[in-house]
């Protein structure tokens, strides 16, 4: 089993992808979830990514949770996208809902602020003129979040599909 490389001043997860999944994975952008922040790493022929500590202890343990996550998603690779019902589209968009809903309760914060957290989103938009600007348009006039979930591929939205939300 791998171990946390100690890289400058701080540790890292640097994997190997699989070979079996290395063309699917090769240029794809993952967000996973480590020590409660969510990181998001782009897969080449390694998998890299600080785990942003000099304790070796710290880093152990984040290098577990990341490479579990990373194995999930390689998992998940293998198998392709999983067909879901309408019922289980609604209740992953009902999940993603609520934890919004306990993160920012009544004061969401100004629009600008949900285009930093949204890039994978933006990256396979719904609409093929949807950009920035249209979604800052949408964020602006109400436009739900929860249809945009289920009006794209569940399998280009990796964090959603394949890691619970922790809240």
């Amino acid at each position: 089993m791998s171990a946390p490389r100690h890289i400058g001043t701080t540790w890292h997860l640097l994997d190997r992808v699989p070979k079996d999944v290395s063309s699917k994975a090769r240029g794809q952008s993952v967000a996973i979830e480590v020590d409660g922040e969510r990181r998001s790493l782009t897969l080449g022929e390694f998998a890299k990514l600080s785990l942003k500590t000099k304790e070796a202890a710290k880093a152990k343990r984040r290098y577990h949770e990341a490479a579990a996550a990373l194995s999930r998603h390689y998992e998940a690779l293998r198998h392709g996208p999983t067909k879901i019902t309408q019922q289980q589209a609604a209740a992953l968009a009902g999940d993603y809902f609520r934890s919004l809903l306990q993160r920012h309760g009544d004061n969401p914060g100004e629009a600008d602020q949900w285009l930093d957290g949204m890039d994978s989103l933006i990256a396979a938009p719904p609409f093929p003129r949807a950009d920035r600007n249209g979604l800052m348009a949408i964020i602006r006039f109400g436009f739900s979040l929860t249809f945009m979930l289920l009006s794209r591929p569940f399998g280009r939205i990796p964090w959603c599909v394949y890691t619970p939300i922790n809240v």
